[in-house]
């Protein structure tokens, strides 16, 4: 019987003594994490030793004991734990408002920053915006060097009759007119006959003149004006003949004015010597009225020309005006150009 005691009193000693192991094992355990805790400094930097915090009982009774006595002090001790978890809640609220505001203040300083940002960008997208549609404005307004290029031969033709005229207007002041940048308040006030056609088109279509010397026909003004016609039937191409000869015999190259390759002159520019027939008044040095001089005008093409140089070309379309100096500007030569091409010209 003893011995069964004995027996009975060792388990009970070992069971409660893993029971004591296991409660410092875990006493342990828990000292450890609070002091981690400890030197931390907390949590959202809220350092847990700053907060007084007092953790009542199990039970909830705050000093409690089994004596009925110690009620009073069981109730003023609740009190006071009651106000010191007020307290740790004032505490823990005022300092979450103040982190809470500073968060806000932050937020509220990054959303007027993106704003600022986001409305600098719609400006610049705009303002880039409008800077390009400028640009693309003004190359369009702007004459554009890989547009088509029209070859013309601009010969300037002299009289018989009009021995000197070739003296008034040198070769080089047509080139000038014709190929010219800018203005020239002489010459042509009025820009270049070049400069005309890139604007008109948008620097889509350029004409590159070449003008000849002044070279002597064997004819007379008057000579194709005797029925009245002012020189406009077609019978006027025989005073081309010998102008066309002269360049021929002298080598010249036509072939640079035949872009569509069918053996014609793309277009021919004759500038007389005569005076406007359009205009009224006599000339001053012959005497000529004006249904005796040639008028400027202009054809689709020379049907009745029977000229052909060594090469194979042939006259196609072409202008007559005049170049005297008085009636120097790009009017007449670029209207008569203009008329070759057989477009409806709109006043």
């Amino acid at each position: 019987m003893m011995e069964q005691k004995g027996t009975n009193f060792r388990r009970r000693f070992l069971r409660h003594k893993k029971y004591l192991n296991l409660q410092l094992f875990l006493w342990l355990i828990l000292s450890l994490l609070s002091c981690i805790c400890h030197h931390s400094g907390g949590v959202n930097g809220i350092a847990y030793q700053d907060i007084p915090i007092i953790i009542p009982p199990p039970n909830g009774d705050a000093f409690s004991n089994d004596n009925n006595s110690n009620s009073n002090k069981n109730t003023d001790a609740n009190e006071k734990w009651k106000e010191q978890i007020a307290l740790n809640r004032q505490f823990l609220t005022r300092k979450g408002r103040a982190s809470l505001a500073k968060s806000k203040s932050k937020l509220k300083s990054h959303q007027q920053q993106s704003a600022s940002r986001r409305t600098r960008t719609r400006t610049n997208r705009v303002r880039g915006k409008q800077q390009y549609q400028q640009q693309r404005e003004q190359r369009e307004l702007q004459a554009d060097s890989s547009g088509p290029v029209l070859n013309v031969l601009v010969c300037l033709m002299q009289w018989t009759n009009h021995p000197t005229r070739n003296e008034a207007i040198p070769a080089s002041d047509y080139e000038k007119l014709f190929n010219g940048d800018g203005r020239d308040p002489l010459l042509y006030p009025g820009g270049t006959v070049s400069d005309w056609f890139k604007t008109m088109s948008y620097g889509d279509f350029q004409i590159n003149f070449e003008v000849t010397d002044w070279i002597m026909t064997d004819y007379t003004e008057q000579q194709f004006t005797a029925d009245g016609s002012q020189g406009r039937t077609q019978e006027l191409q025989e005073a081309f003949v010998p102008v066309l000869d002269y360049l021929d015999n002298d080598f010249f190259d036509f072939s640079k004015f035949d872009a569509n390759f069918d053996r014609q002159i793309d277009l021919t520019v004759f500038l007389h010597s005569g005076y406007e027939g359009v205009i009224g008044s006599d000339d001053c040095e012959t005497g000529a009225t004006s249904m005796e001089r040639i008028a400027s005008h202009a054809r689709a093409g020379a049907d009745e020309s029977t000229w052909v140089s060594a090469a194979g070309y042939g006259l196609g379309p072409y202008a007559v005006s005049v170049n005297k100096k008085q009636q120097q500007s790009i009017v007449l030569s670029v209207h008569t150009v203009y008329c070759t091409s057989s477009l409806i010209v709109l006043y």
